[in-house]
């Protein structure tokens, strides 16, 4: 197919470069005369050099219709075609009547492919370089099967070096949080590690190799923190560091169940293996001292001199005289009885007896407090609290023991006239600690026989529980003046206001006893 250009087809070379724009606006296009015919189609123009004038046009319009201009109009710059060098482009004649060629740089209208002999071509809507003496575009050579493979290859190489890259990267992430784990729970377990250096290495204390590895005590003070425990550890020279002990007891949930007291440890071992020590009963030393409800000082003396260690000396001198305890009120009279608070007490092999005193009053006194019990009724509290301690064992039968002892308190003309007697208060009276008094108790004068003396006796006979302490602060609501626990092992306890039914409870007992003989006296 062949160009409507006189049917010469456009040299297929490139066009010469761009030339500037006082070059491009140099070409006018020429007057036409003023006779000749317009419906005439055009002719080609010779090339005419234009003066330039001094306003460039802002855009080039495609060619118009021939008109009579004036000299002084300037005409939008057409591409010249010359006879010799034929442009790629041309003005088609229509049969009727002579169409405009669309100019190949106009930029407002839409682009229509060309055809050329090796088949139609698509014009990019940017602008291309065009020759200003003939008009010619550059032909470029479209991107053949051979550039679009390599391009193809050389995106997939891209593709590949990429994935290539991020696979190593994660596999070198992974690996330091692999051998920073390993190197934590090494240092932790006294291998080799980062921290390794201020723990001592593994050893074997099953064999030989334990006599390197003396053993020493270290004591674990009440509410220790774990690095107060590991200051304690590197003084005795169990660990080598505060720091490797406390990440070994951050790291264990057990290890806040050490329980205080002294402890057979090893030297030069590592934190964990300590640790797991202080986790081991078998290694602490019975440093406790537990002190039961309805106990009486001398019981709990006692339990110090066996179970501490203390002297009988050392424990009877702060008995007798208790003025170094802290905390025992005047109203004792300088009598630790009732005052112990019952409980398990913790201590070091350097506590003295007068600490370990001073210790259980303080319990009693916190207590008195936090219930809001004035302290001039603390000594009245604990001796009615003691006897309902020892006097009942359930403690649903207290606060009616409670309400007993008021009852009878409260009318000192009635029938008991005043007197508890209560058979807890005749035996401690005569040094008992529990069972029923013989006889001979009950006439025995001491200021603790409550057959005998009116109202409370001369103070507690028992180290009394929370439990009578909140039977006797909120007593219950009745008028029993007589009670009586007719099974001594059961507990079980009759209350009654009778004196015929006591009589009747009292024989009930009698045959308790008989059956069950060894269990009812003292």
């Amino acid at each position: 197919m062949s160009d409507s250009n006189n049917g010469v087809q456009p040299p297929n070379r490139l066009a010469p470069p761009f030339p500037s724009r006082k070059e491009l606006h140099a070409a006018r296009i020429p007057q036409r005369p003023a006779g000749e015919d317009a419906g005439a189609p055009e002719a080609q123009l010779p090339e005419a050099p234009v003066e330039p004038t001094s306003t460039p046009p802002t855009r080039r319009e495609p060619p118009r219709r021939p008109r009579t201009v004036q000299p002084e109009e300037v005409q939008v710059e057409t591409p010249v075609v010359s006879e010799a060098e034929p442009a790629d482009w041309a003005p088609v004649a229509e049969p009727e009547a002579p169409a405009a060629p669309e100019s190949p740089s106009d930029e407002s209208g839409p682009s229509f492919p060309r055809v050329t002999e090796s088949g139609p071509t698509f014009e990019s809507p940017f602008p291309k370089r065009v020759s200003p003496a003939t008009g010619a575009q550059p032909i470029l050579p479209a991107a053949g099967p051979r550039q679009t493979e390599v391009a193809t290859k050389k995106k997939k190489s891209r593709q590949l070096r990429r994935r290539l890259w991020t696979a190593l990267i994660a596999i070198v992430i992974l690996a330091a949080i692999g051998v920073g784990l390993w190197w934590a729970l090494g240092s932790l377990q006294g291998g080799p590690g980062l921290r390794a250096a201020d723990d001592y290495p593994a050893v074997d204390l099953t064999g030989p190799e334990a006599a390197n590895h003396p053993t020493v005590e270290v004591t674990v003070e009440p509410g220790a923190l774990g690095s107060e425990i590991g200051q304690a550890l590197v003084d005795a020279d169990v660990v080598k560091s505060v720091a490797a002990f406390t990440r070994a007891f951050d790291a264990n949930p057990a290890a806040a169940s050490i329980k205080p007291g002294t402890y057979t440890l090893h030297t030069q071992i590592p934190a964990v293996d300590a640790l797991a020590a202080l986790l081991d009963e078998t290694n602490r030393k019975e440093n406790t001292i537990t002190v039961n409800p309805g106990q009486t000082v001398s019981q709990i003396a006692e339990k110090l001199e066996t179970v501490a260690g203390f002297s009988a000396d050392e424990v009877n001198a702060v008995v007798d005289d208790p003025s170094g305890v802290t905390d025992l009120p005047a109203a004792a009279k300088g009598n630790l009885e009732g005052w112990l608070w019952p409980g398990s007490y913790d201590f070091s092999p350097t506590s003295t007896p007068t600490e370990v005193f001073s210790e259980m009053v303080k319990g009693t006194v916190d207590y008195l407090k936090s219930e809001g019990v004035p302290e001039d009724k603390w000594q009245e509290t604990l001796i009615k609290a003691s006897i309902v301690e020892r006097e009942v064992n359930r403690e649903e039968d207290m606060p009616k023991v409670a309400r007993v002892i008021e009852n009878r308190i409260a009318d000192p003309e009635g029938p008991t006239r005043g007197m508890l007697q209560m058979d807890s208060t005749v035996a401690y009276g005569v040094g008992g600690t529990g069972g029923l008094p013989d006889s001979a108790a009950f006439d025995d004068d001491n200021p603790y026989n409550t057959y005998k003396v009116k109202g409370l006796p001369a103070g507690p006979i028992a180290s009394p529980s929370a439990a009578a302490i909140q039977a006797v602060l909120h007593p219950a609501e009745g008028d029993w003046l007589y009670f009586v626990t007719v099974n001594l092992t059961t507990g079980e306890t009759v209350f009654t206001d009778s004196h015929d039914e006591l009589q009747t409870l009292t024989e009930q007992l009698q045959q308790w006893c008989e059956e069950n003989p060894g269990e009812c006296r003292q």
